[in-house]
């Protein structure tokens, strides 16, 4: 199947989707292929055809314009010459070629405001951006010191309980450490306003949860927060190993359209130098510190940085009940579109159904 035929079956998938739920006809056995196309043929009239696909060509110049973006990647010009030429079976083995091969390239590296979202993907780290938003990476060190983390972009913020979540940038298994709010050097918010006024926040709750064997184990107390991405000698995407902090802060009365930068203060450390860690905005913010679990926080973030399988599209175990959903509508390629990041607006998954 070239990459035509994908993508107008693909359509072609939605669509009868569609014309099944306007029609009230469920999917189940008895709904016959048949009847499907003749719906299907019935109401739509639409074909991709070579030309109307990669192109055609009139001395040189398009006269169909294609749907590829050819200048978006010089691995595609001899895909583009091919269409200019009219020969569209060279341009589609082209094309394959190209895709095949995607693999084999270097590493570009990502520019602009996402490039650190961009660069978790590349490393299989996906997150569901209508629930979390990354915010910054950081190093920690085997010597306890006190970070200034800045944080990148603070439109995510809302009005009451705000909370971040800490998580280890790479599949190594070191663990690393942060003083908690019950310690002598608590997790403190710096706020600056637009008009010069600044805000400094303690933390009213923080705790770590762990995953696997300690699932139902609360950390809520814990005057040591600890962070950990584990999984690689098991293949996972967390494992008994894995630890993630949480740590909540009370913006009532702080508009997040009056602040004009924002960053965290904490005191760190690590069993290894050179750590770096991830820092998220998270949904749904409310953290109970006498009942949070990894049982009852699984959250929207998952990791396989370093393994050779890459990602898993079957349910995880540890995972949200609407995982599989998720990944296979490619919720997590938000991070790739130029749109505006969907933390700006409502999370539709928001509900943690079937739990």
């Amino acid at each position: 199947m070239n990459i035509r035929d994908f993508m107008r079956r693909g359509a072609c998938s939605l669509m009868l989707g569609v014309l099944m739920c306007a029609a009230g006809v469920k999917a189940s056995p008895e709904t016959s292929r048949e009847k499907l196309k003749a719906m299907y043929n019935a109401n739509v009239r639409w074909e991709i055809t070579d030309a109307g696909f990669s192109g055609s060509s009139q001395d040189g110049s398009w006269a169909g314009k294609p749907m590829l973006d050819y200048a978006c990647s010089p691995e595609l010009k001899s895909v583009e010459t091919a269409a200019k030429a009219g020969d569209y079976e060279k341009a589609d083995a082209e094309q394959l070629a190209c895709f095949r091969n995607q693999y084999s390239r270097p590493q570009t590296k990502p520019v602009g405001s996402k490039s650190l979202r961009v660069a978790m993907w590349q490393d299989n780290i996906f997150g569901f951006d209508q629930q979390l938003s990354v915010l910054s990476e950081f190093e920690v060190g085997k010597q306890a010191k006190d970070l200034d983390i800045h944080l990148s972009s603070t439109g995510s913020f809302r009005d009451g309980l705000t909370t971040f979540m800490l998580m280890g940038r790479h599949k190594n298994g070191v663990v690393s450490f942060v003083a908690s709010r019950d310690s002598s050097t608590p997790p403190i918010l710096e706020l600056q306003f637009h008009d010069g006024g600044t805000l400094g926040l303690e933390a009213v709750a923080d705790a770590y949860i762990r995953h696997g064997t300690f699932s139902k184990q609360n950390y809520g107390t814990a005057k040591t927060l600890e962070v950990c991405n584990s999984g690689l000698k098991t293949g996972k995407a967390f494992d008994d190993d894995t630890r993630r902090t949480f740590i909540a802060f009370d913006l009532t009365g702080a508009d997040d359209k009056k602040i004009k930068q924002a960053k965290l203060k904490i005191r760190a450390w690590s069993d290894k130098s050179g750590q770096k860690m991830l820092m998220f905005h998270v949904r749904p913010a409310a953290l109970d510190e006498a009942e949070f679990t990894w049982e009852n926080n699984t959250g929207y973030l998952y990791s396989w940085e370093g393994l050779p399988g890459g990602v898993h599209w079957d349910q995880l175990e540890g995972a949200h009940s609407q995982f599989p959903n998720w990944t296979q509508r490619l919720y997590w390629l938000a991070t790739l579109c130029s749109a505006p990041c969907p933390m700006d607006s409502p999370p539709p998954m928001g509900r943690r159904r079937g739990r």
